[in-house]
């Protein structure tokens, strides 16, 4: 495996300059061969595929959302195994929660979680009420949570507790709640909407977006206790979606500026040893309703992105850390509108990327429509 360096914001700005800004040259990837994912679930043509997740474990396995006019979701997961790309539907997953963080119901999200390591995962969903599911095979509520609406949900790296955000009044608060049972521990509380967490690889420290009315502020705070030096650091952005960097403590963010907030999005990059944001990337292509969260890679920590350049049909570039340059991967699909990275062993042990891009077309313009296309980064048996 490929070792991960630690990460700091100047040292990541610092490879990036003159070329990860668009105003340099943007070096070309080999062809990938992507495959369209069928849903198992019937679709219309108006209905839209969105917030492709890959899982942890060690086969190439992904959720997506199908949303329809209504907004009713319908979650999916789709795997490839022996040789074969298999699609199967969520029962009962029907799921919106934009209202919670003030979005207009342009699009639904069901905050999906996968378990570390394993295939099942929970999700949020609104049938009737608010409810935390867990997913296996089988839909099941999952038991003795604390009360309140259930606005995100994220499971610790060692898989033994959730870090649940509740709305409580006029108010949200954190929550630690052990699975294995025991009394959950109240994190912070906060008269804003408290959203995009991210748990460090330790399981030691949170990170989130603390959303109100006109303010934006990235909260940083125990995953553990209580802790009263919990602290909101206004950024100067409007912070949209956070995820962490892999083999350090940092973070990115899709981000929009306040000063121009018709500028268009932002890729930042936040180091632990200060609060001020780096900007890596300008000009990006973030789809409506909730931003996906920064697509990085556990394997390299290879980023990747969409910029927002319809004339090109939105094309997808990754930036790799090791070298410090860009990469436009030439891809068989147009007007690219979200992309996804997960890591997964091949027959051999080797760990391989896996891409999933949500996109309007193959290029070709024969599937002018909608689409989910994944495939692998690299060599795999059974693929091509």
């Amino acid at each position: 495996m490929t070792e991960i360096p630690r990460l700091s914001a100047r040292w990541f700005c610092g490879l990036l300059l003159g070329s990860m800004l668009f105003s340099g040259s943007v070096h070309g990837a080999d062809d990938l061969v992507l495959k369209v994912v069928e849903p198992a679930m019937k679709r219309t043509p108006e209905m839209q595929m969105q917030s492709p997740l890959w899982s942890s474990s060690r086969i190439p396995l992904l959720a997506f959302e199908l949303t329809d006019r209504s907004q009713k979701t319908f979650l999916g997961t789709s795997v490839f195994f022996d040789g074969q790309l298999r699609s199967s539907e969520v029962p009962g997953s029907s799921a919106s929660r934009l209202g919670g963080i003030g979005g207009e119901p342009s699009r639904a999200d069901s905050s999906v979680g996968w378990w570390p390591g394993r295939r099942d995962f929970t999700f949020i969903r609104h049938l009737g009420g608010v409810e935390l599911m867990h997913y296996d095979g089988t839909v099941r509520r999952v038991p003795n949570l604390p009360p309140g609406e259930v606005l995100e949900a994220s499971l610790t790296p060692d898989g033994l507790a959730l870090i649940l955000s509740i709305s409580e009044g006029s108010g949200t608060k954190l929550v630690r709640a052990p699975l294995g049972g025991g009394d959950s521990v109240t994190l912070a509380r906060s008269r804003e909407v408290l959203h995009s967490l991210v748990v460090s690889a330790d399981g030691e420290s949170l990170s989130a977006i603390a959303t109100g009315r006109g303010t934006t502020e990235l909260m940083r705070l125990s995953a553990t206790r209580a802790d009263q030096s919990s602290s909101k650091i206004d950024v100067g952005y409007e912070l949209l979606s956070l995820a962490g960097v892999p083999g350090s403590e940092g973070l990115l963010a899709y981000a929009r500026s306040l000063k121009n907030p018709g500028g268009g999005y932002t890729l930042l990059a936040f180091s632990t040893d200060g609060a001020e944001p780096e900007v890596l990337a300008e000009g990006l292509y973030l789809p409506p309703g909730l931003a996906p969260a920064p697509a990085v890679s556990s394997r390299t920590g290879d980023v990747f992105f969409i910029k927002a350049d319809p004339g090109s049909g939105n094309p997808v570039l990754r930036f790799d850390p090791s070298t410090g340059l860009v990469e436009r991967l030439a891809l068989s699909t147009a007007g690219n509108q979200e992309v996804a990275v997960g890591s997964f062993a091949d027959e051999s042990g080797t760990l391989v990327d896996w891409l999933a891009v949500i996109a309007i077309g193959d290029g070709s313009g024969e599937r002018v429509v909608n689409q989910l296309y994944v495939g692998p980064i690299g060599q795999w048996k059974g693929w091509r």
